[in-house]
C-alpha cells in the first residue's frame, strides 16, 4: 500500500512521472492479494494520468492492453467508476488517432460519455464529471475549440483541490491553467 502512495501521490511531486509508473504497476497485485480492491485498480488510474504526463507515445503497444487489463479488472471486481477512468482514457487516445467529427466530445466505439455518467449519481457522477471533463479540456486544447474550453473550465472550476492521484491532478490542474492562459492571450 505505502509503495503505491509513494509512487502515485508523493515522487511524481519530485521527480519525473516516468521513473513512478513501474512501481505503481507492481503494487497491482500485492495489494489484491491483500484485499484492497480500490487501490489496487487505483493504481491502474494513476499509471494511465502518469503516461500522459510522462508525454509516453499514445500509440505505444503497452498502453491500451494495460488499460484494458484495468478496465476488466474493475468490471470484474464491479467498481464502475474505475471502469469509466480506463475507457474514457481509452476514447481520448482513439480521438487523437482517428480525428472523429467532433474530437473534443468523448463519445465513440470505447466511451460515450453522457450515457454513461447519466446512469450515476452523488459523488460518483461528480468525480467522473471532474476526470471526464479534465479529458474533454485536453482535447479542446489541442484541436482549439473555444466553446469547450469555456463549458469545460466551468465544470472544473469546482475542483481545484489536488486528489490522491498526483497526476491526475497534475493533468487536470496543468489543463486549467493552459486554457485559462491561452484563452486570455488570444483576447
Amino acid at each position: 500500500e505505502m509503495q503505491l502512495v509513494l509512487h502515485s501521490g508523493v515522487y511524481p511531486l519530485l521527480r519525473p512521472h516516468r521513473e513512478s509508473m513501474d512501481p505503481t504497476i507492481d503494487s497491482h497485485r500485492p495489494l489484491l492479494n491483500a484485499g484492497n480492491i480500490n487501490l489496487a485498480i487505483g493504481g491502474g488510474i494513476a499509471y494511465a494520468h502518469m503516461w500522459l504526463c510522462a508525454g509516453l507515445p499514445l500509440n505505444s503497444p503497452l498502453l491500451i492492453p494495460k488499460l484494458l487489463l484495468y478496465e476488466e479488472a474493475a468490471i470484474r471486481l464491479q467498481r464502475p467508476t474505475f471502469q469509466i477512468s480506463f475507457s474514457s482514457v481509452r476514447q481520448l487516445v482513439l480521438n487523437l488517432q482517428k480525428s472523429p467529427a467532433n474530437p473534443t466530445e468523448l463519445k465513440g466505439d470505447v466511451f460515450d460519455e453522457e450515457s454513461v455518467l447519466s446512469t450515476f449519481e452523488g459523488n460518483s457522477q461528480r468525480t467522473s464529471r471532474r476526470d471526464t471533463s479534465t479529458l474533454r479540456l485536453f482535447l479542446a486544447l489541442l484541436f482549439w475549440d473555444e466553446e469547450c474550453m469555456v463549458k469545460m473550465l466551468g465544470i472544473l472550476s469546482e475542483f481545484a483541490k489536488p486528489d490522491i492521484i498526483a497526476g491526475r491532478t497534475y493533468n487536470r490542474l496543468f489543463v486549467i491553467g493552459l486554457a485559462g492562459f491561452e484563452m486570455g492571450r488570444k483576447k
